[in-house]
């Protein structure tokens, strides 16, 4: 039974509650209402294709959907990798550091007192390394702040923030890594 059956059914019902005598505003409404729903059953092929329209725009939202949520899932994944490669080559850096100028200055004595030998090592120029290798992971630490702010703002849908504490991150991020590279140059520096 279509539409137009079932409400060519209930007029017929109504017709007959009429006859017997029975009279009420509900069924005036009624009718008005039918008729509204007659006219629009008519055009039912129309409305059907508008809703298999309908139906393929939603599929298309949803793929579109899935799509950038994968690419936000891809960023935040990417985006905590480089963080902790930051930290774990600026705290390696100085780990490395602190276990070469421990084996060097527990020596007797250490060759970099003594006035007639080469000095195999800058003491000044090792402690500029380390204090570089300690601010790199500082600044990774603090882009990694800046990283849960930003994710932060992007659920609160303030996207204003988030642009700038994902600048924020990403500038500290770099400094992290120009930290690590400087402190290279100048543990070199320091033993060369």
């Amino acid at each position: 039974m279509n539409a137009l059956d079932l409400i060519r059914d209930l007029r017929q019902v109504l017709d007959h509650v009429k006859s017997q005598g029975q009279s009420a505003d509900t069924i005036a409404a009624l009718e008005q209402y039918l008729a509204a729903q007659e006219a629009r059953a008519t055009g039912a092929p129309a409305a059907e294709q508008a809703l298999k329209e309908a139906e393929h725009r939603l599929e298309v939202w949803k793929v579109e959907r899935e799509e950038w949520v994968e690419k936000v899932k891809s960023a935040v994944t990417a985006s905590g990798d480089a963080l902790r490669t930051l930290v774990l080559i600026n705290g390696g850096a100085s780990v490395a550091l602190l276990a070469f100028l421990g084996n060097v200055l527990t020596r007797e004595p250490p060759r970099c007192f003594v006035s007639s030998s080469p000095s195999p090592l800058s003491v000044p120029n090792a402690k500029v390394a380390m204090s570089t290798f300690v601010f790199g992971v500082a600044f990774a630490g603090g882009a990694g702040v800046a990283r849960y702010l930003s994710m932060f703002s992007f659920v609160q849908n303030r996207s204003k923030r988030e642009g700038w504490f994902t600048v924020i991150g990403i500038a500290l991020g770099t400094l992290s890594l120009f930290a690590f590279l400087r402190g290279g140059l100048w543990a070199y520096w320091a033993i060369r």
